[in-house]
């Protein structure tokens, strides 16, 4: 039940999330600028034999792309719910060699005229103002959509006046909203981005790790160097399968403290913690030879339920954990105030008390680790079942009476 809570409580938070993002825009890919060069070729029918032309198109990556952008992140929240979202100052220098675009075809067949740049972006209502887009410092107008059919999402211009007798640098500047994370597709022969915010704990993503990286708590720089050798691309392209790549260069915005996740981890230890609860007050039990009520045992175990509830509701307010400090003294404070009265042994009680601290202590470490969960776990249960034999060495489990040796 309480983890069915967790996860409609997470939902909603997802919910808040998408609903920022679609105001804001959502997770934002950049491919380009790359050039989309027509083409005729003569293509002769088969039944007629006549020959015909047909047009065509091919893609020109660039030979050096460097990508430069200023990233701020910042809360959106709809109602408890908070989100990350950021803005993102771009600037793009690439550098293209148009004699590159003869491969394999007859150079009066190109249709300079009609050439192309374009830039893919992947929630285009994310853009602030005008892309400040130049050829050789020349401004060109910026039109919606790529041309491209697979990869619509972006814009264009035309080139206007070029020819393949020489080399042309296009640079783009514009500010790009978005959501979770930033990607940038390294196209280009050999590809450079830098990045850098204020954002302090970033998730480097993607195939690429950094060349260099700086992180503290005032943000964070990047720097990555790639070849197109990495991607297996061409610099020309037939199809606009290369520009579909998912390897690309990723940085996630996301929070790093996921309260929800972290509730959701500590539900997974709870029937663990009543347990070990019930252990000792059998324990007791069984030595002290008091019985005790299985409503007092229930009892017990929804005051430990309660842990998880308190936590969860206080976390979606205050830093987690505060809220786990709590959660956690508010329930230890009242089992072992129960203990008291279950079992009137101060000695007992203060068991009771420790044992209940160590657990939550125990957990909150747990919560803090990724690749040591497992073994602290599996030394809890250990250390749990040698308290546990050790305590009743003496008990005759036949006569449920303990026998003392001493």
């Amino acid at each position: 039940m309480i983890s069915d809570l967790v996860n409609e409580r997470s939902n909603r938070s997802a919910e808040a999330g998408h609903s920022v993002a679609e105001a804001w825009g959502y997770s934002q890919k950049i491919t380009g600028p790359f050039l989309v060069i027509p083409y005729r070729y003569t293509k002769q029918t088969v039944r007629s034999g006549e020959t015909a032309f047909e047009t065509s198109h091919q893609i020109l990556l660039p030979e050096t792309l460097n990508y430069d952008g200023m990233i701020e992140v910042e809360n959106r929240s709809i109602g408890i719910f908070d989100t990350k979202v950021y803005t993102a100052a771009i600037s793009i220098n690439a550098d293209f060699s148009l004699a590159d675009a003869f491969d394999g075809i007859n150079p009066d067949n190109i249709d300079w005229g009609n050439a192309i740049t374009a830039l893919t972006l992947a929630d285009l209502k994310g853009l602030q103002g005008d892309i400040m887009l130049k050829m050789d410092n020349t401004p060109l107008t910026v039109k919606p959509g790529t041309t491209l059919r697979r990869t619509k999402q972006g814009v264009h211009a035309k080139l206007g006046a070029i020819d393949g007798a020489r080399n042309i640098q296009l640079t783009a500047q514009f500010s790009l909203r978005g959501s979770k994370d930033l990607s940038l597709l390294p196209i280009g022969s050999k590809t450079t981005v830098n990045l850098k915010s204020s954002w302090p704990s970033p998730g480097f993503l993607g195939r690429f790790s950094p060349l260099e990286r700086t992180v503290s708590e005032t943000g964070f720089k990047a720097k990555w160097e790639l070849l197109g050798l990495a991607l297996g691309l061409n610099t020309v392209l037939k199809t606009e399968d290369g520009l579909l790549s998912s390897d690309s260069i990723t940085v996630n915005f996301v929070d790093t403290v996921n309260i929800h996740k972290l509730a959701d981890r500590s539900i997974k230890y709870g029937a663990l913690f009543i347990i070990l609860t019930f252990s000792v007050l059998y324990i007791f039990e069984i030595i002290s030879k008091k019985p005790i009520h299985p409503i007092q045992y229930a009892l017990t175990g929804f005051a430990l339920c309660m842990f998880f509830l308190v936590l969860l509701s206080l976390a979606e307010h205050i830093a987690f954990m505060f809220s786990y400090m709590i959660a956690a003294s508010l329930v230890v404070g009242l089992v072992t105030a129960y203990a008291w009265v279950i079992t009137m042994s101060k000695k007992w009680t203060i068991g009771v008390c420790i044992s209940q601290s160590a657990m939550f202590g125990f957990l909150c470490a747990v919560l803090h680790m990724e690749d040591m969960a497992l073994i602290s776990g599996t030394s809890l249960l250990f250390i749990a079942l040698a308290s546990v034999m050790y305590l009743t060495r003496n008990v005759d489990w036949y006569n449920g009476a303990g026998q003392s040796t001493d």
